[in-house]
């Protein structure tokens, strides 16, 4: 849903987290590390039980940042104290949602771990509701004053950048009792992405094939990924046919949650002011419709490079024509294999022109138990790590 406000400062707080987090490492001992191809939640929260905790603490802190309502104009300490404390909260909730959408994704058939994730979802749009007053509140201020408060106090610069994304979005905030009413759509408006997500992820039965390696292979949506590039011709036609077939048994569910998607989008669109669902989706990164449509025709215009391409490729894989499933193999070999550990080495080594401060960072995500690498029957496809926790 388009929040500028609530957007705005959690980025804040999330760009202030990174960078008072920056670690002080030895390049040498961290490349050093062995990487985990499981992930340790415990960085996070120590338990689930503590995780409720904070959750349930969180919660409470909600109705009181209503408190704040009207006190933005009366000075720039004013104006500081509200952003901190919601940017506060903000950050509490991100880090409470990593955590249960982390879980969440471990095993989707998962229950316990599934109203998580739902709870979380509530909770962000209760915080949506709670600082909906927030965007109209500072257009009601001014430019020129909120501009005035942020040189007169150091302590607002942090707040820079949310409060500039607020007055760009003049034209598509509506007032506060318009913008607690969409906020409260939140939860419901999400529903197709987390449809979609257990459909995929849990409740389709993927089929196995047998391939002529003799190799038996669940084509799931990583089995898939694997197995598209296989050497033999006819085991790449069947696993396209194959997978793509079980996705097509739920071509008129998965058609009417993508409906329900775009219909929600639309909607968002029109209630702010939007002249369509591409210009509010491009509006929240500051993206002109023109560059979206530029690299559309750019695309469009190099289609004969890449039809040139696909004769070249059917030309070195030795192949009497083209189908969508010779796009993926491979067109010179290398029998290497690489490892987790040694893919993190050759990382470090190539991200070094970049500087000592980059790559120390990099080093110490990737060294810390915060990737799962592996697939798993209900576990989201992935390999994944989260940047933001």
């Amino acid at each position: 849903m388009f929040n500028p406000s609530r957007r705005a400062l959690l980025t804040a707080s999330g760009a202030l987290a990174l960078s008072a987090a920056a670690p002080s490492l030895a390049l040498a001992d961290a490349a050093a590390a062995t990487v985990s191809a499981t992930w340790d939640l415990s960085d996070l929260y120590a338990s689930d039980a503590a995780w409720q905790a904070e959750f349930d603490r969180v919660r409470a802190l909600l109705p009181k940042l209503e408190t704040y309502k009207g006190t933005l104009g009366a000075s720039p300490a004013a104006l500081k104290t509200a952003l901190q404390a919601i940017s506060d909260v903000s950050r509490a909730v991100m880090r409470l949602d990593i955590y249960a959408g982390l879980k969440a994704d471990l095993d989707n058939h998962s229950a316990p771990d599934q109203q998580r994730r739902g709870d979380t979802q509530n909770l962000e749009t209760a915080l949506a509701e709670a600082t909906a007053w927030v965007s109209p509140q500072v257009l009601a201020l001014g430019a020129a004053k909120v501009k005035a408060f942020v040189a007169a106090d150091p302590g607002l610069a942090k707040f820079r950048f949310g409060l500039d994304e607020i007055l760009r979005a003049a034209p598509h905030t509506l007032s506060e009792e318009k913008e607690a009413l969409l906020a409260a759509a939140g939860t419901p408006l999400n529903g197709p992405q987390d449809v979609f997500g257990l459909l995929t992820n849990a409740d389709i039965p993927w089929p196995e094939i047998t391939l002529s390696t003799g190799e038996k292979v669940k084509l799931d949506n990583a089995g898939y990924t694997k197995v598209r590039e296989a050497a033999d011709r006819d085991d790449r036609h069947r696993v396209m046919t194959t997978f793509f077939s079980a996705y097509g048994q739920y071509e008129g569910a998965i058609g009417a949650n993508y409906a329900a998607k775009i219909n929600g989008d639309a909607f968002l669109a029109r209630a702010h002011h939007f002249d369509s669902g591409l210009q509010a989706s491009l509006f929240a990164n500051g993206v002109d419709e023109g560059v979206y449509r530029t690299l559309v025709a750019e695309c469009n215009a190099g289609l004969p490079q890449l039809h040139r391409y696909f004769k070249l490729r059917q030309k070195l894989l030795g192949l009497p024509d083209m189908g969508y499933w010779d796009i993926y193999p491979p067109v010179v070999k290398l029998e290497k294999r690489f490892d987790l550990d040694t893919m993190r080495t050759l990382t470090l080594e190539a991200m070094k022109p970049l500087g000592e401060s980059y790559v120390s960072v990099l080093a110490k995500g990737t060294a810390a138990k915060w990737m799962d690498a592996r697939p798993r029957p209900g576990k989201t496809s992935g390999a994944y790590m989260n940047g933001e926790a």
